[in-house]
């Protein structure tokens, strides 16, 4: 009988782990905002506010007259940024700082770059400034906003941010029902050593 119950509290213990790892996005108002730098002007803004999770497309222009376009997915549980630039595929400096702002994502968990990715479309190599944590000048993320600003920018570029990796709920359930396992194994051992 005890081992039923084990297995009962071990499914229960899963169910509410899957229900944390899926976060939702009901109920959320969030506000995005594309903040450019000295030399970069933003001539088309995100849609505001997010109240589902979405692609939203935003337009910018260098000093150069370069179009570059950012590309923001927020989801329950990640912010995507990409880039297509139009240009030679590469600017940079404090002058061309571009922020994306997001206040009121309550998505329950902190974000950090989860993952980049770059194909190039243009003359310069992904590696051109130093990789993604050199264009990275700051990350911010709290239970109630997220903001990331960049000091280099690359056509074909794509960061992901999300939250810290959480095991499936199939691996869960295989964990917990390992150790129901070892505890009756444990139980039936102390049994006969108890009747021998």
């Amino acid at each position: 009988m005890k081992v039923f119950q084990v297995i009962a509290a071990a499914s229960l213990f899963v169910a509410a782990a899957v229900g944390a790892q899926a976060a939702s996005f009901i109920g959320q108002t969030v506000d995005g905002a594309l903040i450019a730098g000295p030399d970069m002007s933003v001539t088309t803004q995100f849609t505001s506010p997010i109240t589902a999770p979405g692609t939203f497309d935003g337009v910018m222009q260098d000093n150069f007259d370069d179009t570059w376009n950012v590309t923001l997915q927020v989801l329950s549980t990640e912010v995507i940024v990409g880039w297509t630039g139009t240009g030679d595929g590469n600017i940079g400096g404090p002058s061309n700082l571009v922020t994306v702002d997001l206040s009121g994502y309550t998505n329950g968990a902190i974000l950090g770059l989860d993952s980049y990715s770059c194909a190039p479309s243009g003359n310069f190599p992904c590696t051109a400034l130093g990789g993604p944590l050199s264009s990275i000048t700051s990350l911010t993320s709290t239970s109630t906003s997220f903001d990331v600003s960049f000091e280099a920018m690359r056509s074909g570029e794509t960061y992901v941010f999300g939250t810290p990796a959480v095991p499936e709920p199939s691996t869960w359930a295989m964990m917990l029902l390992g150790f129901a396992g070892l505890g009756f194994a444990g139980y039936r051992t102390a049994r006969r050593g108890a009747s021998a």
